[in-house]
């Protein structure tokens, strides 16, 4: 099996800190080191590029239709985009430090982050008020995402765990423990619910199923 490069492209003249495409697959949007966000075509046309934040920029969600973005970087701050007019919609402030990733709900307007303050919060992307903080992690948070019904919700920290949360109580739902560095990845699977893969720093992809503490399978 190979794999032949399609595309190869200088993109953007500081490194590249997140990229998501839009759920309708016909958009790309990235984000570097400079807080600089870049709008591409699928077939890497570049039509827009504008400054987001004053730092860098950690990660990019999309709403469910297309029509917003969030961001969120170093700078401490998330934003709301208008996608079609490039336009701050909202600023969301309330983490103590660098928010270091971002996760649209699935059906509503509700966005969930982690900082390097070992918050989550979720907030009212309408309002920019900030819903609740939810608590447990002892370090950064690197990772939160939504899982597919969006009753969950799934952290992954520094601190080697990773923790899920129902929305409907706004509580912690199970701590996962098995990795023995700090969390990186985490993706719900995507026909089961209640099943999701982590990877951690030292190379090691672990598989889960919320009811169970204990990974089911580790690589």
């Amino acid at each position: 099996l190979t794999f032949n490069f399609e595309t190869i492209l200088q993109a953007h003249s500081s490194a590249v800190r997140s990229m998501v495409w839009s759920h309708n697959a016909y958009w790309m949007v990235t984000g570097d080191h400079q807080g600089i966000i870049k709008y591409w075509q699928s077939n890497m046309n570049n039509l827009k590029a504008f400054q987001a934040h004053g730092e860098s920029i950690r990660d990019i969600s999309f709403a469910p239709t297309d029509l917003k973005f969030g961001t969120c970087s170093d700078d401490g701050a998330i934003k709301v985009w208008d996608f079609e007019l490039v336009q701050e919609e909202n600023s969301l402030r309330g983490h103590g430090w660098d928010v270091r990733c971002i996760d649209w709900h699935p059906t509503l307007p509700l966005l969930a982050s982690g900082s390097k303050d070992s918050l989550v919060k979720i907030w009212d992307a309408k309002s920019g008020r900030t819903l609740t903080t939810l608590h447990g992690h002892k370090n950064t948070i690197v990772k939160v995402q939504w899982n597919q019904n969006g009753n969950w919700l799934l952290t992954g920290s520094r601190d080697q765990l990773i923790k899920c949360f129902d929305i409907r109580t706004m509580r912690e739902f199970q701590t996962f423990r098995g990795h023995k560095r700090e969390v990186t990845a985490l993706q719900w699977h995507p026909v089961h619910d209640g099943m999701f893969a982590s990877g951690a720093w030292d190379g090691a992809l672990y598989f889960w199923d919320v009811k169970e503490p204990e990974p089911l399978a580790a690589i």
